[in-house]
């Protein structure tokens, strides 16, 4: 599964002037290095200039915003002329949207543990069941 994956509308891809385009949605989440909302609220990172820069080129007006996981989610699949980055590709949503390109290379997962707490040896999702453990709500690795 890749995290960056770009959903797309097919047709910006298709269209070859911007006066054909709506004025996009895109939504997505904060998370750093790829979005993220700097000290002045201005969205930036990675994944967001790559995004800016395609819409930039293809002369499509849009405006930017940042939800938590599961509202941006939600935006994208109801609401028309959505574009959502920064998003797995599975098999559930493969049928929910476009695909487009992927942004980066796939982004490895990490379960992270106290330095003091050397007892914690997790080799398996079974070994994690034991403990208290968080993720974001609604993501790939919360259905896991």
């Amino acid at each position: 599964m890749m995290r960056f994956l770009l959903v797309f509308l097919s047709f910006i891809l298709l269209c070859s002037t911007a006066d054909a385009l709506p004025r996009l949605e895109v939504v997505t989440e904060e998370w750093r290095p790829y979005n993220y909302l700097d000290e002045n609220g201005t969205l930036i990172g990675g994944a967001t200039e790559k995004v800016k820069r395609v819409l930039d080129k293809a002369g499509v007006e849009y405006e930017m915003q940042v939800y938590p996981w599961v509202r941006a989610l939600k935006i994208a699949r109801q609401k028309p002329n959505t574009l959502i980055y920064s998003i797995f590709r599975t098999p559930e949503r493969e049928s929910w949207f476009h695909w487009g390109c992927p942004l980066l290379q796939p982004v490895k997962e990490y379960v992270f543990t106290l330095k003091s707490r050397k007892d914690i040896k997790i080799r398996t999702l079974e070994d994690a069941k034991q403990y208290i453990t968080s993720t974001v709500r609604g993501s790939v690795g919360h259905d896991f």
